[in-house]
């Protein structure tokens, strides 16, 4: 069974707006402004949105000088049209922005002070926003004062977004601001996080497994055939008895070697038969009955290759019996060839032929995927925002507390150490799959490698090409917007990988 790509939680609902292009970091700021956003390093957009939410956060926020530690990243120096400025850039993709705005920008922050105040105050003998300058600073003086600041804010972190382009983290619009200083000598400060910035792949850092092309032969087609009768099969039920051999089953595998069990195959029919069913599968199913489970460790096939065995991975695993059948299979004939959409049993062995050689290509290209999904994960390192490794982080936690079993676990046998531990486990695979995300969405962005819906339409002309189709694609419209959406991450993944790999094979 073909692994699936895991995708983060706290980046996968962005996959609509953002597989053909990042967020621009104009989305980050606009709950907290009236005006248009400054410019992000991912879309040149109109400048005024994000410098709003300083001036929010100044009079909402705890003051962001509580969060100025002694710690110091890199900083940079920069000159602006009536100001200047430092960026200070620390872990966990935290930005911080030091101004110093020289006197004509406080004079022309006081200036749109005065005018915002003149159209929400009443000044007997004028009409609303006509009221002279001199009048409103006369009768509203302080008011003026603390707009000035608020105005001042929004002008500095547009013009330093515009100089220092960094996207604000999206979904993420807590911009902290604060004023030090007195009178017009005041400094500015302002702290967000960003989005990560995203290495350079180098292709020589990556390579692609060696794999073995499977020979379609006339008995592996003979094979899918038997496959085919069995979907049109008529089906005996068995429950008077144990499983024998040439039974067919249906069952329900759990994987229990993960955080929580997860289901493997639920109520799929195998033939328990030496041809048909693995070693260890069958020497567990063979005397079980229906509705019984039983514990086993799986293993490799006694005929797999060397090198097959020494990559197997064991895993314990729980089988369950939901029903035991035996099968009466129609006759290989134009008949069944009919039911799956073809003229004839030879056009239905051709077909199965193409099918069976379309499916190993796809099995082979998931194991190219997984390949090149771990060298990335082991060699592209860069960090990542603080607020989207704790949502992920929580995330996954609350997955494993909904499971009852677990929960009971962590609360009456796991000890202190086992607990830290597992959090450890959790926050690493939260970081992978961020990290993951990041780097693929920014491969599809930069190679303008479209995703969409149109990548889950199936074109089917036969039931025969449904049975071999990618199931996702069957299934697409019948999920939830949370489904597709994942689905649609999962894709975006695929393609950044599928890119990589086309590099690699042309290298």
């Amino acid at each position: 069974m073909a692994k699936k790509t895991e995708e983060p939680v706290a980046t996968a609902e962005e996959t609509k707006k953002t597989a053909t292009k990042k967020a621009p970091a104009k989305k980050a700021a606009t709950k907290t402004t009236k005006k248009a956003p400054a410019k992000s390093a991912a879309k040149k957009a109109p400048a005024k949105k994000e410098a709003k939410a300083p001036a929010k956060s100044a009079a909402k926020k705890a003051p962001a000088k509580k969060e100025i530690k002694e710690e110091k990243g890199i900083i940079e120096t920069f000159q602006g049209d009536g100001f200047s400025f430092e960026k200070e850039t620390l872990p966990n993709c935290r930005i911080k922005y030091t101004a110093t705005p020289e006197q004509g920008l406080w004079d022309k922050a006081k200036k749109a002070a005065i005018k915002k105040i003149s159209k929400e105050v009443s000044i007997p003998g004028f009409r609303k926003g006509k009221a002279p300058a001199a009048m409103i600073l006369k009768n509203h003086g302080a008011q003026v004062a603390q707009n000035t600041e608020s105005e001042l804010a929004n002008i500095c972190f547009e013009e330093c977004q515009k100089i220092a382009k960094m996207p604000i983290l999206h979904g993420h619009n807590n911009v902290s601001f604060h004023v030090e200083g007195e009178g017009e000598s005041k400094k500015l400060f302002f702290a967000f996080e960003a989005e990560p910035t995203i290495p350079e792949l180098n292709m020589a850092d990556f390579n692609l497994p060696t794999l073995k092309e499977e020979k379609v032969d006339e008995k592996r087609v003979d094979a899918e055939i038997d496959s085919v009768r069995s979907f049109y099969a008529n089906w005996e039920q068995i429950e008077d008895r144990a499983v024998q051999d040439g039974d067919f089953v249906l069952l329900d595998i759990d994987d229990l070697d993960g955080e929580t069990p997860s289901r493997v195959f639920n109520a799929a029919r195998f033939e328990v038969t030496e041809a048909k069913m693995v070693a260890w599968m069958r020497d567990i199913v063979i005397g079980m009955k229906k509705g019984e489970s039983k514990e086993g460790i799986s293993q490799p096939d006694e005929n797999a290759s060397k090198e097959d065995k020494e990559n197997f991975k064991k895993k314990k695993v729980s089988i369950t019996i939901n029903a035991i059948e035996k099968s009466t299979l129609p006759e290989i004939d134009d008949e069944l060839a009919k039911k799956v959409g073809v003229k004839d049993v030879a056009e239905m062995r051709e077909k199965l032929e193409k099918l069976i050689t379309i499916k190993s290509v796809r099995q082979n290209q998931e194991t190219l995927r997984e390949a090149i999904e771990k060298q990335l994960i082991e060699k592209v390192i860069f960090d990542i925002p603080a607020a989207l490794l704790e949502k992920e982080a929580n995330h996954r936690v609350s997955q494993l507390f909904s499971n009852p079993e677990y929960k009971k676990k962590w609360e009456e046998e796991l000890s202190e150490e086992e607990k830290e531990q597992k959090k450890e486990e959790v926050k690493e695979k939260a970081i992978q799959a961020i990290r993951l995300f990041y780097l693929c969405r920014d491969i599809v962005h930069k190679n303008k490698i479209s995703v969409g819906e149109a990548d889950m339409q199936g074109n089917f002309n036969s039931v025969l090409e449904m049975m071999y189709a990618d199931q996702s694609k069957l299934q697409y419209q019948s999920m939830s917007d949370d489904q597709k959406q994942m689905a649609l991450t999962q894709v975006m993944m695929h393609k950044a990988e599928d890119y990589i790999i086309e590099q690699l094979k042309k290298a």
